[in-house]
């Protein structure tokens, strides 16, 4: 990802891979979003994992997560395709010192919001 200017104009230059330019927005432009005004439906939720998630130390990952039961289902770790960003409907960022979550840990999500997720389908 590239953020500057051309000229005058305010630029940012995203992945080309989805699963990248996905995680870019969510790791690094959501944050600075969450300064407006607040939506109680974006605060984090926590929940169970259904599974394991397992992480590469060294490196911030995104878990993309599905609502199951009273638990996350993780879908993908890092790298991901076109099924698990559909199916989405939570996500968390995981440290660079993580090697990831034991079944059963909880895990506060963040919301998918529904606008992303209806352009992504």
């Amino acid at each position: 990802m590239v953020a500057g200017r051309i000229g005058a104009t305010p630029a940012l230059i995203l992945p080309a891979r989805a699963d990248d330019a996905l995680a870019a927005l969510l790791a690094l432009i959501a944050p600075l979003l969450e300064d407006a005004p607040a939506d109680p439906a974006l605060s984090d939720e926590t929940r169970p994992l259904a599974r394991k998630v397992v992480s590469a130390i060294g490196f911030s990952e995104v878990v993309l997560l599905a609502e199951v039961a009273d638990a996350w289902e993780p879908l993908a770790v890092g790298a991901f395709g076109t099924p698990a960003m559909i199916a989405a409907t939570h996500w968390h960022l995981l440290s660079p010192e993580s090697e990831g979550l034991d079944a059963a840990a909880p895990l506060a999500a963040r919301p998918l919001s529904s606008d992303l997720r209806e352009s992504g389908s």
